[in-house]
């Protein structure tokens, strides 16, 4: 912690702690706020209940819910999601009240954030929908597009994709409105995908070479390696073989930093795959024999389950 983050501590917690001081409650949102934003988690979610706590008579009251909210952000980053949902929950009780469709919907958008690290999907749909309708209320057409986003990255996982595409399509006008290029490279990175699971390919191989320019124009290297990767697996489903296993080979041997080490390993898993289904059947399994290790040193868990799925069905 730097000097003047020490000094600015010091401050607030004197403020909180004198009980002479007439903003007392007030210095000690600051406190906990500047702790959360500090990244003492544990320290913020103890000094806002305390706060709460202090404002039994005022429930209900601007302060109190702000209070909640903050006790919420800093309890759903101290992975205490459960609390963090009650919490957020509280205030929402109140938010007509008190607050304005924004504020409405930020919180009803990190609610969905909390449903989605409990995998609560159905909970999680509802508030991003929710959210959507505040952002939009609000007019703020950035946060309304993101949150499009995340709902279509939702539906997607949950294989319901002209829903998916719906949502993708809403959202990416209203992001390329705030030139945001690592967000529209991702909503045309998913559209591809979605494209593809509906079929509708050449919309979804354009989708993907569009994602695709904007990121090497824009240095997005993930974004870049991503689309790639998409484009890889389109031409493998309209049957251009030699392309695929190209762009899929491309981002492979591209692995020098550890930055690209999730990117490659997901172009083994695809290349693996595309090669059982091209007749290759002994090459695709000795590639993803070897990317199981890979995957789940990467994080990428339930694509190395998939992949031992792939090869237990092929045995």
């Amino acid at each position: 912690m730097s000097s003047t983050e020490d000094k600015t501590l010091s401050k607030l917690w004197k403020r909180s702690t004198d009980l002479n001081n007439p903003n007392r409650h007030k210095a000690m949102f600051d406190l906990a706020f500047h702790l959360w934003n500090t990244n003492e988690h544990e320290d913020a979610v103890a000094v806002a209940g305390g706060l709460i706590d202090a404002l039994a008579d005022e429930r209900g009251s601007a302060l109190w819910v702000e209070a909640n909210r903050l006790k919420s952000l800093a309890l759903h980053d101290s992975a205490r999601d459960d609390e963090a949902i009650e919490s957020i929950k509280e205030a929402l009780e109140f938010a007509d009240l008190v607050g304005n469709a924004l504020d409405y919907a930020f919180m009803q958008w990190h609610l969905a954030d909390c449903y989605r690290t409990t995998l609560q999907e159905d909970k999680q749909e509802v508030a991003y929908r929710e959210a959507i309708l505040g952002f939009a209320e609000a007019g703020h057409e950035y946060f309304q597009g993101q949150a499009h986003l995340d709902l279509g990255s939702l539906l997607a996982s949950r294989m319901r994709y002209a829903e998916a595409r719906e949502s993708l399509l809403r959202a990416l006008p209203l992001l390329e409105a705030h030139s945001r290029t690592d967000r529209v490279i991702l909503t045309k990175f998913k559209l591809a995908f979605v494209d593809r699971q509906l079929g509708n390919l050449h919309e979804a191989l354009t989708a993907a070479q569009e994602g695709l320019a904007i990121a090497k124009f824009s240095n997005d290297l993930m974004g870049e390696r991503e689309c790639t990767i998409e484009a890889g697996n389109i031409h493998s489903a309209m049957g251009n073989s030699e392309v695929a296993v190209s762009l899929l080979q491309s981002v492979i041997a591209d692995n020098d930093v550890k930055e690209k080490h999730e990117t490659t390993a997901k172009a083994m898993y695809h290349l693996g795959q595309h090669l059982i289904a091209d007749g290759q059947v002994d090459a695709g399994c000795t590639m993803l024999e070897s990317v199981v290790p890979l995957l789940r040193a990467v994080g990428l868990k339930s694509l190395a389950q998939n992949t031992e799925l792939t090869l237990l069905h092929q045995r």
